[in-house]
Protein backbone atom coordinates (compact mmCIF):
# COMPACT_ATOMS: atom_id res chain seq x y z
CA UNK A 1 0.00 0.00 0.00
CA UNK A 2 1.30 3.45 -0.92
CA UNK A 3 1.42 5.83 2.05
CA UNK A 4 1.52 9.60 2.01
CA UNK A 5 1.44 12.61 4.36
CA UNK A 6 -0.75 15.53 3.24
CA UNK A 7 -0.25 18.86 5.04
CA UNK A 8 -3.25 21.14 4.56
CA UNK A 9 -3.33 24.86 5.35
CA UNK A 10 -6.75 24.55 7.02
CA UNK A 11 -9.44 21.98 7.75
CA UNK A 12 -10.49 20.87 4.24
CA UNK A 13 -14.17 20.54 4.99
CA UNK A 14 -16.73 21.50 3.87
CA UNK A 15 -15.29 21.71 0.34
CA UNK A 16 -16.92 25.00 -0.59
CA UNK A 17 -14.16 27.18 -2.03
CA UNK A 18 -10.97 27.16 -4.10
CA UNK A 19 -8.04 25.38 -2.55
CA UNK A 20 -10.16 23.44 -0.07
CA UNK A 21 -12.14 21.89 -2.94
CA UNK A 22 -8.90 20.77 -4.58
CA UNK A 23 -7.55 19.28 -1.33
CA UNK A 24 -10.76 17.49 -0.32
CA UNK A 25 -11.33 15.80 -3.66
CA UNK A 26 -7.63 14.97 -3.92
CA UNK A 27 -7.95 13.15 -0.59
CA UNK A 28 -11.06 11.39 -1.89
CA UNK A 29 -9.21 10.31 -5.04
CA UNK A 30 -6.15 9.13 -3.09
CA UNK A 31 -8.39 6.94 -0.94
CA UNK A 32 -10.18 5.52 -3.98
CA UNK A 33 -6.77 4.72 -5.52
CA UNK A 34 -5.77 2.74 -2.41
CA UNK A 35 -3.37 5.18 -0.72
CA UNK A 36 -2.98 5.25 3.05
CA UNK A 37 -3.24 8.97 3.80
CA UNK A 38 -2.17 10.81 6.96
CA UNK A 39 -3.78 14.25 6.92
CA UNK A 40 -2.15 17.05 8.92
CA UNK A 41 -4.35 20.14 9.11
CA UNK A 42 -4.34 23.52 10.82
CA UNK A 43 -7.34 24.77 12.78
CA UNK A 44 -8.38 28.37 13.22
CA UNK A 45 -12.02 28.96 14.12
CA UNK A 46 -12.82 25.71 12.32
CA UNK A 47 -14.59 22.63 13.59
CA UNK A 48 -12.66 19.36 13.43
CA UNK A 49 -15.16 17.55 11.17
CA UNK A 50 -13.56 14.33 12.43
CA UNK A 51 -16.12 11.96 10.93
CA UNK A 52 -16.11 13.67 7.52
CA UNK A 53 -12.32 13.77 7.25
CA UNK A 54 -11.84 10.19 8.41
CA UNK A 55 -14.04 9.22 5.46
CA UNK A 56 -11.34 10.50 3.08
CA UNK A 57 -8.15 10.03 5.15
CA UNK A 58 -6.87 7.19 7.31
CA UNK A 59 -5.46 9.41 10.06
CA UNK A 60 -6.21 13.07 10.84
CA UNK A 61 -3.94 15.22 13.01
CA UNK A 62 -4.80 18.79 14.01
CA UNK A 63 -2.51 21.73 14.82
CA UNK A 64 -3.19 25.25 16.11
CA UNK A 65 -2.37 28.39 14.15
CA UNK A 66 -0.43 31.20 15.80
CA UNK A 67 -2.64 34.14 14.85
CA UNK A 68 -1.37 36.79 17.25
CA UNK A 69 0.07 40.07 15.95
CA UNK A 70 3.52 38.75 16.91
CA UNK A 71 3.23 36.16 14.12
CA UNK A 72 3.29 39.03 11.63
CA UNK A 73 6.54 40.45 13.03
CA UNK A 74 8.84 38.25 10.97
CA UNK A 75 10.50 38.19 7.58
CA UNK A 76 8.62 34.92 7.01
CA UNK A 77 5.16 35.51 5.48
CA UNK A 78 2.35 35.47 8.00
CA UNK A 79 0.49 32.71 6.14
CA UNK A 80 3.57 30.50 6.65
CA UNK A 81 4.80 31.71 10.04
CA UNK A 82 1.39 31.17 11.63
CA UNK A 83 1.70 27.47 10.71
CA UNK A 84 5.08 26.68 12.32
CA UNK A 85 3.92 24.11 14.88
CA UNK A 86 6.86 21.95 16.08
CA UNK A 87 4.54 19.04 16.75
CA UNK A 88 3.94 18.78 13.00
CA UNK A 89 7.66 18.24 12.38
CA UNK A 90 7.78 15.59 15.11
CA UNK A 91 4.80 13.77 13.59
CA UNK A 92 6.35 13.81 10.11
CA UNK A 93 9.51 12.18 11.48
CA UNK A 94 7.69 9.10 12.76
CA UNK A 95 8.12 7.39 9.37
CA UNK A 96 9.68 8.00 5.96
CA UNK A 97 6.54 8.35 3.80
CA UNK A 98 6.44 11.00 1.03
CA UNK A 99 5.03 14.40 2.00
CA UNK A 100 2.62 16.55 0.01
CA UNK A 101 2.65 20.19 1.17
CA UNK A 102 -0.59 21.94 0.18
CA UNK A 103 0.25 25.51 -0.78
CA UNK A 104 3.19 27.68 0.20
CA UNK A 105 1.25 28.22 3.45
CA UNK A 106 2.25 24.76 4.72
CA UNK A 107 5.95 24.90 3.74
CA UNK A 108 7.57 26.09 6.98
CA UNK A 109 9.41 22.76 7.42
CA UNK A 110 10.08 22.13 3.72
CA UNK A 111 13.80 22.95 4.05
CA UNK A 112 14.26 21.41 7.50
CA UNK A 113 17.28 19.09 7.67
CA UNK A 114 15.22 16.45 9.44
CA UNK A 115 13.27 16.01 6.19
CA UNK A 116 16.10 16.37 3.68
CA UNK A 117 16.00 12.71 2.60
CA UNK A 118 12.23 12.58 2.17
CA UNK A 119 10.29 12.78 -1.09
CA UNK A 120 8.66 16.22 -0.89
CA UNK A 121 5.97 17.53 -3.21
CA UNK A 122 4.45 21.01 -3.07
CA UNK A 123 1.03 21.66 -4.55
CA UNK A 124 0.95 25.34 -5.56
CA UNK A 125 -2.53 26.87 -5.66
CA UNK A 126 -1.33 30.30 -6.81
CA UNK A 127 1.73 32.37 -7.42
CA UNK A 128 1.10 33.71 -3.95
CA UNK A 129 2.86 37.07 -4.12
CA UNK A 130 0.94 37.94 -7.31
CA UNK A 131 -2.30 36.85 -5.66
CA UNK A 132 -1.64 39.18 -2.72
CA UNK A 133 -0.87 42.07 -5.06
CA UNK A 134 -4.29 41.59 -6.62
CA UNK A 135 -5.88 41.50 -3.15
CA UNK A 136 -4.19 44.81 -2.37
CA UNK A 137 -5.53 46.35 -5.57
CA UNK A 138 -9.07 45.11 -4.88
CA UNK A 139 -9.22 46.24 -1.24
CA UNK A 140 -10.61 49.58 -0.09
CA UNK A 141 -9.39 49.10 3.49
CA UNK A 142 -6.11 50.89 4.24
CA UNK A 143 -5.04 48.40 6.92
CA UNK A 144 -5.69 45.47 4.59
CA UNK A 145 -3.86 47.22 1.74
CA UNK A 146 -0.80 47.63 3.97
CA UNK A 147 -0.98 43.99 5.12
CA UNK A 148 -1.34 42.67 1.55
CA UNK A 149 1.57 44.82 0.37
CA UNK A 150 3.93 43.61 3.09
CA UNK A 151 2.80 40.00 2.75
CA UNK A 152 3.31 40.11 -1.01
CA UNK A 153 6.92 41.28 -0.59
CA UNK A 154 7.60 38.55 1.97
CA UNK A 155 5.98 35.88 -0.19
CA UNK A 156 8.01 36.80 -3.26
CA UNK A 157 11.21 36.31 -1.25
CA UNK A 158 9.99 33.19 0.52
CA UNK A 159 8.95 31.48 -2.71
CA UNK A 160 12.63 30.46 -3.13
CA UNK A 161 11.83 27.83 -0.49
CA UNK A 162 10.34 25.77 -3.34
CA UNK A 163 13.86 24.91 -4.49
CA UNK A 164 13.86 22.38 -1.61
CA UNK A 165 10.93 20.46 -3.12
CA UNK A 166 11.56 17.38 -5.24
CA UNK A 167 8.39 18.12 -7.16
CA UNK A 168 6.33 21.28 -7.66
CA UNK A 169 2.75 20.53 -8.72
CA UNK A 170 1.10 23.70 -10.09
CA UNK A 171 -2.65 23.92 -10.47
CA UNK A 172 -2.54 25.81 -13.79
CA UNK A 173 -0.37 25.84 -16.89
CA UNK A 174 0.48 29.51 -16.43
CA UNK A 175 1.98 28.67 -13.05
CA UNK A 176 3.74 25.62 -14.47
CA UNK A 177 5.74 27.91 -16.76
CA UNK A 178 6.55 30.29 -13.89
CA UNK A 179 7.82 27.62 -11.49
CA UNK A 180 9.66 25.57 -14.14
CA UNK A 181 11.58 28.66 -15.18
CA UNK A 182 12.43 29.79 -11.64
CA UNK A 183 13.20 26.41 -10.03
CA UNK A 184 14.83 24.15 -12.65
CA UNK A 185 16.37 22.05 -9.85
CA UNK A 186 12.87 20.82 -8.90
CA UNK A 187 10.63 18.75 -11.15
CA UNK A 188 7.64 20.92 -12.08
CA UNK A 189 4.65 18.86 -13.24
CA UNK A 190 1.26 20.30 -14.10
CA UNK A 191 -1.35 18.61 -11.90
CA UNK A 192 -4.90 19.70 -12.84
CA UNK A 193 -7.21 20.49 -9.97
CA UNK A 194 -9.47 17.97 -8.29
CA UNK A 195 -13.17 18.67 -7.88
CA UNK A 196 -16.51 16.95 -7.37
CA UNK A 197 -17.42 14.85 -10.41
CA UNK A 198 -20.65 13.13 -9.49
CA UNK A 199 -23.32 12.50 -12.09
CA UNK A 200 -26.00 15.16 -12.34
CA UNK A 201 -29.60 14.06 -11.79
CA UNK A 202 -31.21 17.20 -13.29
CA UNK A 203 -30.52 18.57 -16.75
CA UNK A 204 -28.91 22.00 -16.31
CA UNK A 205 -29.69 25.43 -17.69
CA UNK A 206 -33.50 25.36 -17.49
CA UNK A 207 -33.88 28.41 -15.24
CA UNK A 208 -34.44 31.89 -16.63
CA UNK A 209 -31.84 33.77 -14.63
CA UNK A 210 -28.16 34.67 -14.57
CA UNK A 211 -26.15 33.55 -11.52
CA UNK A 212 -23.04 35.05 -9.99
CA UNK A 213 -21.75 33.07 -7.01
CA UNK A 214 -18.72 33.19 -4.74
CA UNK A 215 -17.58 34.05 -1.22
CA UNK A 216 -18.90 37.61 -0.92
CA UNK A 217 -16.49 38.43 1.91
CA UNK A 218 -13.47 37.99 -0.40
CA UNK A 219 -12.02 41.15 -1.97
CA UNK A 220 -11.87 39.70 -5.48
CA UNK A 221 -15.54 38.68 -5.46
CA UNK A 222 -16.69 41.95 -3.89
CA UNK A 223 -14.96 43.79 -6.74
CA UNK A 224 -16.67 41.55 -9.32
CA UNK A 225 -20.13 42.13 -7.81
CA UNK A 226 -19.55 45.90 -7.67
CA UNK A 227 -18.63 45.77 -11.35
CA UNK A 228 -21.80 43.84 -12.23
CA UNK A 229 -24.01 46.21 -10.23
CA UNK A 230 -22.46 49.25 -11.89
CA UNK A 231 -21.70 48.19 -15.47
CA UNK A 232 -23.89 45.21 -16.39
CA UNK A 233 -27.06 44.79 -14.35
CA UNK A 234 -28.50 48.34 -14.88
CA UNK A 235 -28.34 47.73 -18.65
CA UNK A 236 -30.30 44.46 -18.51
CA UNK A 237 -33.51 45.41 -16.64
CA UNK A 238 -35.57 42.55 -18.12
CA UNK A 239 -33.21 39.75 -17.13
CA UNK A 240 -33.22 38.22 -13.65
CA UNK A 241 -29.92 38.12 -11.77
CA UNK A 242 -29.15 36.05 -8.68
CA UNK A 243 -26.07 36.83 -6.57
CA UNK A 244 -25.31 34.07 -4.08
CA UNK A 245 -22.52 33.61 -1.56
CA UNK A 246 -21.23 33.72 1.97
CA UNK A 247 -21.27 36.82 4.14
CA UNK A 248 -22.25 39.62 1.72
CA UNK A 249 -21.34 43.00 3.17
CA UNK A 250 -23.98 45.63 3.93
CA UNK A 251 -22.89 47.91 1.12
CA UNK A 252 -23.45 45.23 -1.54
CA UNK A 253 -26.85 44.37 -0.04
CA UNK A 254 -27.86 48.03 -0.07
CA UNK A 255 -26.85 48.60 -3.69
CA UNK A 256 -28.49 45.37 -4.88
CA UNK A 257 -31.80 46.34 -3.26
CA UNK A 258 -32.01 49.19 -5.76
CA UNK A 259 -32.72 46.70 -8.56
CA UNK A 260 -36.02 44.82 -8.69
CA UNK A 261 -34.55 42.20 -11.02
CA UNK A 262 -31.70 41.27 -8.63
CA UNK A 263 -31.99 38.71 -5.82
CA UNK A 264 -29.28 38.26 -3.20
CA UNK A 265 -29.02 34.79 -1.62
CA UNK A 266 -26.78 35.14 1.46
CA UNK A 267 -25.03 32.09 2.90
CA UNK A 268 -26.79 29.44 0.78
CA UNK A 269 -26.56 25.83 1.91
CA UNK A 270 -24.55 23.44 -0.28
CA UNK A 271 -27.80 21.98 -1.63
CA UNK A 272 -29.29 25.41 -2.33
CA UNK A 273 -26.15 26.62 -4.12
CA UNK A 274 -25.98 23.47 -6.23
CA UNK A 275 -29.58 23.98 -7.36
CA UNK A 276 -28.86 27.60 -8.22
CA UNK A 277 -25.81 26.62 -10.29
CA UNK A 278 -27.62 23.77 -12.04
CA UNK A 279 -30.77 25.70 -12.92
CA UNK A 280 -29.16 28.97 -14.03
CA UNK A 281 -29.32 29.55 -17.77
CA UNK A 282 -26.03 31.43 -17.43
CA UNK A 283 -23.35 31.16 -14.77
CA UNK A 284 -21.62 34.54 -15.05
CA UNK A 285 -18.12 34.39 -13.57
CA UNK A 286 -15.70 37.30 -13.69
CA UNK A 287 -12.30 37.82 -12.14
CA UNK A 288 -9.78 40.61 -12.33
CA UNK A 289 -6.77 38.53 -11.31
CA UNK A 290 -5.17 35.87 -13.46
CA UNK A 291 -4.00 33.61 -10.64
CA UNK A 292 -4.47 29.90 -10.06
CA UNK A 293 -7.60 28.33 -11.44
CA UNK A 294 -11.05 29.25 -10.29
CA UNK A 295 -12.62 26.09 -8.89
CA UNK A 296 -16.06 27.67 -9.06
CA UNK A 297 -15.64 27.79 -12.85
CA UNK A 298 -15.09 24.03 -13.02
CA UNK A 299 -18.01 23.51 -10.67
CA UNK A 300 -20.28 25.66 -12.83
CA UNK A 301 -19.15 23.98 -16.05
CA UNK A 302 -19.70 20.51 -14.61
CA UNK A 303 -23.05 21.20 -12.96
CA UNK A 304 -24.57 24.11 -14.86
CA UNK A 305 -25.62 25.40 -18.26
CA UNK A 306 -23.83 28.17 -20.14
CA UNK A 307 -20.77 29.79 -18.58
CA UNK A 308 -20.06 33.40 -19.45
CA UNK A 309 -16.58 34.48 -18.33
CA UNK A 310 -13.88 37.05 -18.96
CA UNK A 311 -10.41 36.18 -20.22
CA UNK A 312 -8.59 36.11 -16.83
CA UNK A 313 -11.08 33.50 -15.61
CA UNK A 314 -10.02 30.96 -18.27
CA UNK A 315 -6.40 31.95 -18.93
CA UNK A 316 -4.16 28.88 -18.91
CA UNK A 317 -7.07 26.46 -18.34
CA UNK A 318 -7.93 25.27 -21.85
CA UNK A 319 -11.60 25.91 -21.04
CA UNK A 320 -12.19 28.93 -23.26
CA UNK A 321 -13.71 26.84 -26.07
CA UNK A 322 -16.57 25.62 -23.85
CA UNK A 323 -17.26 29.04 -22.32
CA UNK A 324 -18.63 32.26 -23.77
CA UNK A 325 -15.79 34.76 -23.32
CA UNK A 326 -16.48 38.50 -23.10
CA UNK A 327 -14.47 41.30 -21.52
CA UNK A 328 -15.88 44.80 -22.11
CA UNK A 329 -19.25 45.75 -20.57
CA UNK A 330 -21.02 45.95 -23.93
CA UNK A 331 -19.65 42.53 -24.91
CA UNK A 332 -20.86 41.00 -21.64
CA UNK A 333 -24.30 42.61 -22.01
CA UNK A 334 -24.62 41.33 -25.59
CA UNK A 335 -23.57 37.83 -24.54
CA UNK A 336 -26.11 37.74 -21.70
CA UNK A 337 -28.84 38.81 -24.12
CA UNK A 338 -27.83 36.16 -26.68
CA UNK A 339 -27.48 33.25 -24.24
CA UNK A 340 -30.72 34.14 -22.43
CA UNK A 341 -32.61 33.60 -25.69
CA UNK A 342 -30.67 30.45 -26.64
CA UNK A 343 -31.84 27.12 -25.16
CA UNK A 344 -29.19 24.97 -23.49
CA UNK A 345 -29.40 21.70 -25.43
CA UNK A 346 -28.25 18.13 -24.85
CA UNK A 347 -25.88 18.46 -27.81
CA UNK A 348 -24.20 21.53 -26.29
CA UNK A 349 -24.00 19.79 -22.92
CA UNK A 350 -22.44 16.63 -24.34
CA UNK A 351 -19.75 18.61 -26.18
CA UNK A 352 -18.96 20.58 -23.03
CA UNK A 353 -18.70 17.51 -20.81
CA UNK A 354 -16.47 15.65 -23.26
CA UNK A 355 -13.99 18.54 -23.35
CA UNK A 356 -14.16 19.07 -19.60
CA UNK A 357 -13.42 15.44 -18.78
CA UNK A 358 -10.52 15.36 -21.25
CA UNK A 359 -8.82 18.20 -19.36
CA UNK A 360 -9.88 17.68 -15.73
CA UNK A 361 -10.37 14.14 -14.48
CA UNK A 362 -9.63 13.07 -10.91
CA UNK A 363 -8.64 9.53 -11.89
CA UNK A 364 -6.12 10.78 -14.45
CA UNK A 365 -4.75 13.23 -11.91
CA UNK A 366 -4.00 10.48 -9.40
CA UNK A 367 -2.03 8.66 -12.07
CA UNK A 368 0.37 11.62 -12.09
CA UNK A 369 1.04 11.05 -8.38
CA UNK A 370 1.31 7.30 -9.06
CA UNK A 371 4.08 7.98 -11.59
CA UNK A 372 5.99 10.13 -9.10
CA UNK A 373 5.91 7.25 -6.61
CA UNK A 374 7.04 4.81 -9.30
CA UNK A 375 9.91 7.06 -10.43
CA UNK A 376 11.15 7.12 -6.86
CA UNK A 377 10.57 3.38 -6.26
CA UNK A 378 8.02 3.97 -3.50
CA UNK A 379 5.15 1.63 -2.72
Amino acid sequence: MKKIHVICFQVPYPPTYGGVIDVYYKLTSLKEAGYYTILHTFRYKHKKFEKELLAVADEVLYYPRETSFAAQLSTIPYIVNSRRCKRLLADLQKDDFPILFEGLHSCFFLSNKALENRLKMVRTHNIEHEYYRHLRAASHNLYKKAFYTIESIKLERYENMLAHANYILPISKNEQMHFARKYPESNTIYLPCFFEQKEQTAFPGNGHYVLYQGNLAVEENIKAVRYLLKEIIPNLPYIRFVIAGANPNKRLLHVAKGFEHVKIVPNPSDEELEKLITNARINLLLTFQNTGIKLKLLNALYKGGYCLVNTPMVSGTGLDEICEVANEPQQIIASVQKLSRQPYTAEIHEKKMKKLKSLYDNTSNIQIIDRIFEENHIG
